[in-house]
């Protein structure tokens, strides 16, 4: 197999019969990003490792990427990368150790968590914000990572895409809500939410997603048992991939995905596998760091905005 088979994906995807399908699906400058998210994770995971051991795990990834069907959405592409990273590494879950790290980190701002809430004019939106804030926390992404300078300045830190009112409008006639989870450390954040919600609206029916096996630092049900959420609603398990690969999910999870009055999907990854796929009645908000210029452009926003926008319809994103 020759490095020219490599550009034959840029080749596909720029042909006119397939452009309307690509949206997000691979896009030229996801492949350069996922090849730095390799020697990212490894010089991470595993530091004692030389750069001709990592450049050879990079080009044995790359070998796998050409030969995954095209185009195919960025999950896909996620899956494979982060799975033959713990294959190389020899490990399940080779962020298991960042994960723990990262939920207790957050564990620990809990009371400031909950004064940034409770002391707020609208304590429902600032709990909305703090999930959002909370996607900051992302390996799989170059953006650097400051938590606790982010909560200090958090009533400085806009929301450039702000669809709460729509929220409200459509909580109210809301029955069964469903929240797909994405990193760890971000899920404290969310289970604050949950809280909330549970002591406001205790007759609306909650179920959180998690991933259905390890994926960068998502989180999985070992880590949502770890801090919680399973003692306050029901959980249901994904797909094994940094987004959600419907062809893969539990039984359980798409059951929660069709049934849902209203749901919250929270990350990139999550956006970028659930943009154009329909969600019934159900109104889908996106709840998400732009933490690349792909998806700024997609939402029109600079890269590091927060955004909590409603989506209006499966064409909302088409390119």
């Amino acid at each position: 197999m020759t490095i020219f088979k490599f550009f034959d994906i840029f080749d596909y995807i720029k042909s006119e019969e397939t452009l309307a399908f690509v949206r997000m699906y691979l896009q030229a400058e996801c492949l350069g990003c996922l090849i730095n998210q390799i020697a990212k994770s490894l010089h991470l995971l595993r530091p004692s490792l030389s750069n001709e051991d990592i450049v050879s795990i990079q080009k044995r990834i790359m070998v796998e990427m050409i030969n995954l069907p095209n185009p195919t959405a960025m999950p896909y592409y996620g899956k494979l990368v982060y799975q033959s990273i713990a294959q190389e590494l020899g490990i399940l879950d080779p962020y298991r150790e960042l994960k723990v790290h990262y939920n207790q980190l957050v564990q620990s701002f809990e009371p400031v968590i909950e004064e940034l809430i409770n002391k707020s004019p609208n304590p429902l939106h600032s709990a909305l914000k703090l999930m959002i804030l909370g996607n900051t926390i992302d390996f799989g992404t170059p953006h650097q990572i400051d938590l606790q300078e982010d909560l200090q300045n958090f009533a400085n830190i806009p929301l450039v895409i702000d669809d709460f009112a729509e929220f409200q409008e459509d909580l109210t006639k809301a029955q069964k809500i469903f929240i797909i989870g994405d990193n760890c450390g971000e899920a404290v954040f969310d289970k604050k939410f949950i809280e909330l919600m549970k002591k406001r609206y205790p007759e609306k029916q909650i179920t959180y997603g998690v991933r259905g096996g390890p994926a960068i630092n998502d989180m999985t049900l070992i880590e949502a048992e770890e801090i919680g959420i399973t003692d306050l609603c029901p959980i249901v398990e994904g797909s094994s991939s940094p987004g959600v690969i419907m062809d893969e999910v539990s039984t359980a999870f798409k059951e929660a995905f069709q049934q849902a009055d209203l749901i919250l999907s929270k990350g990139q990854g999550n956006f970028e596998s659930l943009d154009d796929i329909p969600s019934g009645n159900a109104p889908i908000f996106f709840m998400l760091k732009a933490k690349c210029q792909v998806v700024g452009k997609l939402f029109h926003v600079p890269v590091g905005s927060l955004v909590f926008y409603r989506r209006k319809s499966v064409e909302d994103f088409k390119t």
